[in-house]
């Protein structure tokens, strides 16, 4: 297990968001718990933190700051709040906006009537607030930002993630609890063994054991997915070794499309030959979390792509008695190594108004959350109360998984942690599963980088990116249903470049170049 957490700390990466922690499916956020506002403390200025007691945890009279959250389930009297009100002496009067997260934040920032602190699972829209002025750019309160300086030294990869074009840092990203968003394919271990089935290596194996199901359970689409075209691009082709939209191929700094190489065709043509023969699921272009599950859970379909979690949750709801669902090595297109998206790493964090009347208590907050006292007290709460020594190991007492944990007692909920030791929430894990989230990080397409762009560069790529976007995926859904032919793939790779793929790669490169400075 020590290899095991070091590891967790140490890998990063992407994306696709979604998950237990972060929106990345069709499934809605859990409703919002009702907030019980405590009563504001008389103290609503900003603390005199002076030099020398700036890395202390507690500030000497109470603040309340207040907190904008993407949290859906915050309640400011939730366990979490209460434990850093005691640490720090700060209060959180909270707010969690219904509706869309992006647009409550466009009125709030437009409004005046700005947070102290808001919590952005984005890294693009603080570099876009913090450009207009409204941000703090915490490179120049380090300072007095002790931990987050540490945090970053060790962790610049996640600073480079939140470095805006221009070298300031508008954002400090979270960590520690991306390990939920690993993605894996897993398959029917139960109905592999019945059947002396091995368990596929490559496209071309993968085909032949689709085949043999498929003839063993003709009412069944052995391959499901959900997610629709997402599953494809984000899930399946980094078992090609490359992934999708635009990267430097691995080991050179070629930047390429993923979406016009030829890896990215030879993982439609499987999938073509897949929907023909009726060996993937139909309706791949519209299947709900709740129609894939069904099928996963029916005997309908034995091999999927998806969060590592799913394992269990689907395990857990098979009708089928003694059913499992194993996680299974990609499975490689091409002759080079296959993996699976790197999802080890979060997208969003904390940001802090540039005007806030109690500045030095918000960077106060911020700064506790990545200092190791701070995670700590965020992360497992007190003794007795939310976790206790069991069989001799530490462990979780509340919940019976992240999500009821969350909810319960605010652990792990966005605007509550910065560095969070993942050792807590694993605790909750049947043992049998624990193995599966270290062997996952041996096939983790390796961490790219992410470049920062301008406002200009900004609005043409959203000009540009939303042509390819629409031409790609009406092509590729016609070359997978068979509408049109794959021997057609250097026209639509002409017409992706006419739609402005060269310009694209043009702005990557002078945004990666000017990263150089940094």
């Amino acid at each position: 297990m020590k290899r095991f957490q070091k590891r967790l700390l140490t890998t990063s990466m992407l994306i696709v968001l979604c998950m237990i922690f972060v929106a990345c499916s069709n499934e809605a956020p859990p409703s919002s718990s009702s907030s019980n506002t405590p009563q504001a403390s008389p103290a609503t200025s900003s603390p005199d933190v002076s030099e020398g007691s700036e890395s202390a945890l507690k500030l000497p009279e109470p603040v309340t700051v207040s907190l904008m959250t993407i949290a859906a389930e915050f309640n400011n009297d939730l366990p979490v709040y209460k434990n850093i009100f005691e640490a720090t002496n700060i209060r959180i009067d909270g707010h969690y906006p219904a509706g869309d997260y992006a647009a409550s934040l466009a009125l709030t920032m437009a409004g005046g009537d700005i947070p102290d602190i808001i919590f952005i699972n984005d890294n693009k829209l603080p570099k876009k607030y913090g450009s207009q002025g409204a941000l703090v750019d915490f490179n120049e309160h380090l300072d007095q930002m002790p931990n987050l300086k540490a945090f970053w030294e060790e962790r610049p990869d996640l600073k480079e993630r939140a470095t805006n074009y221009d070298g300031k840092t508008y954002q400090t990203i979270v960590d520690g609890l991306s390990y939920t968003n690993n993605l894996v394919w897993m398959y029917r271990k139960d109905i592999f063994e019945k059947h002396n089935i091995e368990v596929p290596a490559t496209w071309d194996e993968l085909h032949e054991v689709l085949r043999t199901l498929k003839e063993l359970y003709p009412d069944s689409y052995p391959f499901t997915f959900r997610d629709k075209l997402g599953a494809i691009d984000n899930r399946m082709l980094p078992s090609f070794g490359i992934v999708n939209n635009v990267s430097n191929r691995l080991g050179t700094d070629e930047l390429i499309f993923g979406q016009v190489q030829n890896e990215y065709r030879d993982m439609l043509g499987y999938l073509n030959q897949f929907y023909t023969e009726k060996l993937m699921n139909q309706d791949f272009l519209s299947t709900t979390v709740q129609q894939w599950s069904e099928v996963m859970t029916t005997d309908k379909a034995f091999i999927t792509v998806d969060y590592i979690g799913r394992m269990q949750t689907l395990t857990d709801a098979m009708q089928t008695e003694g059913a499992q669902l194993t996680m299974m090595p990609p499975p490689a297109g091409t002759d080079g190594p296959a993996y699976v998206a790197n999802m080890s790493y979060m997208p969003g964090g904390f940001t802090v108004f540039k005007n806030s009347p109690n500045l030095d208590a918000a960077l106060h907050y911020v700064d506790f959350m990545y200092s190791d006292e701070g995670s700590e007290i965020v992360s497992w709460g007190k003794q007795g109360e939310t976790w206790d020594i069991v069989d001799g190991q530490k462990k979780m007492i509340v919940g019976e998984d992240t999500l009821s944990l969350r909810q319960e007692t605010g652990i792990g909920g966005f605007g509550s942690y910065g560095k969070f030791d993942s050792q807590a929430t694993m605790t909750l894990l049947p043992k049998e599963y624990l193995p599966y989230y270290e062997e996952v990080l041996e096939y983790v397409y390796p961490e790219a980088s992410v470049p920062s762009f301008n406002e200009i560069e900004t609005e043409r790529l959203a000009v540009l990116e939303d042509q390819l976007t629409k031409h790609r995926e009406t092509a590729v859904s016609q070359f997978i249903i068979g509408d049109r032919p794959l021997t057609e793939w250097d026209q639509y790779v002409q017409e992706i470049e006419r739609l402005g793929l060269p310009e694209v790669l043009n702005l990557y490169k002078t945004a990666f170049d000017r990263m150089k400075n940094f």
